[in-house]
């Protein structure tokens, strides 16, 4: 991290203008690859956890993970044990690691730079609760699926959404998904002013810094969404958007998450979406890539968060309400 850096260039989407990149001679030399570096022996095809070996160096944490050169497990456990004593719930704890420099100054006979563990973001983990409560899905024709898929996040039942938003394609590139992305903001925008809560469904991942790989959205540009769908991004599986922030925000305020790989990638050939159904459906907002629909009746959705299944059920005037009783509703 270069801290002599008067002026970043992050508004360009250069994330490492404030970075300085090393080899691992350079680190060697510095003392950082000390507790961190291993050696390759190729005379016996080994990884070697002492920098006195000749070979090829290679990162792999062995010194802190295996053999302790630096307390950090025994540290996150202390750390861990005082939040969770504050908090009253467990935590999600972010970061970093000074690892000292690992040996004495020279001729001083004094200790060099002991390490430390800063750290710099703590959230409490939501717990999802509700898990020991069956959700009742009475198995039923095809035609009346929307979704269904076997990789998904949240339990209970759904009967609320009637808005949907949806990108009609999956055939973008990283040019065109940050249009997307203002599209689907300001539709969010305009159903949280309506206090309509929507399903929304896109290729990729929701929320990634990478336009390539889905649609980089700002968690403000798709807060009001009730249950995301992530589809296949053209014939590419692209792995869930559950990066650290993304997961505290689904899961602490009780969103439906459902990933739909592409055909050739998916569990089992009963996931699917029909897309015909939406496309057929009056829209309230038609743009490049985004539509917008509002349904005369709520959509129903079954979540299991103890299998990871979910089935998003169309309107149909038959809809079993009654049946089910209030607290399995999600």
């Amino acid at each position: 991290l270069d801290t002599t850096m008067s002026q970043l260039d992050f508004p360009s989407g250069n994330c490492e203008s404030n970075l300085k990149l090393y080899d691992l001679d350079t680190a060697e030399r510095d003392g950082t690859l000390l507790h961190v570096g291993s050696v390759f022996s190729a005379a016996d095809g080994r990884i070697r956890d002492s920098l006195r070996e000749e070979g090829p160096r290679v990162v792999s944490f062995h010194n802190v993970l295996k053999w302790g050169s630096i307390p950090l497990a025994e540290a996150l456990v202390e750390v861990l044990h005082i939040v969770r004593e504050g908090l009253g719930a467990e935590a999600d704890i972010e970061f970093a690691v000074d690892m000292g420099e690992g040996r004495s100054n020279q001729g001083s006979g004094q200790l060099g730079r002991q390490p430390s563990l800063n750290i710099l973001q703590i959230r409490p983990m939501t717990r999802q609760g509700g898990l020991d409560r069956q959700v009742r899905f009475k198995e039923t024709s095809a035609e009346r699926i929307l979704c269904r898929t076997t990789r998904s996040l949240g339990h209970g039942v759904v009967d609320a959404i009637t808005d949907v938003i949806y990108v009609t394609t999956s055939e973008l590139s990283g040019s065109t998904t940050p249009a997307v992305a203002k599209e689907v903001g300001e539709l969010n925008a305009m159903l949280r002013l309506q206090k309509a809560r929507y399903l929304l469904i896109g290729p990729g991942r929701w929320g990634t810094s990478d336009p390539s790989l889905g649609i980089p959205v700002e968690w403000s540009q798709i807060s009001d969404a009730r249950i995301i769908v992530e589809t296949a991004f053209g014939d590419r599986s692209v792995d869930p958007s559950q990066g650290t922030h993304f997961f505290h925000n689904i899961t602490s305020k009780q969103i439906g998450y459902l990933t739909l790989s592409a055909y050739p990638h998916r569990i089992t050939p009963k996931d699917f979406i029909d897309r015909e159904w939406l496309d057929g459906q009056p829209g309230c907002f038609e743009g490049d890539s985004v539509r917008h629909v509002r349904l005369d009746r709520p959509l129903l959705a079954y979540l299991d968060g103890r299998k990871g299944h979910a089935t998003i059920l169309k309107p149909d005037n038959d809809d079993e309400f009654d049946e089910r009783a209030p607290e399995e509703r999600y």
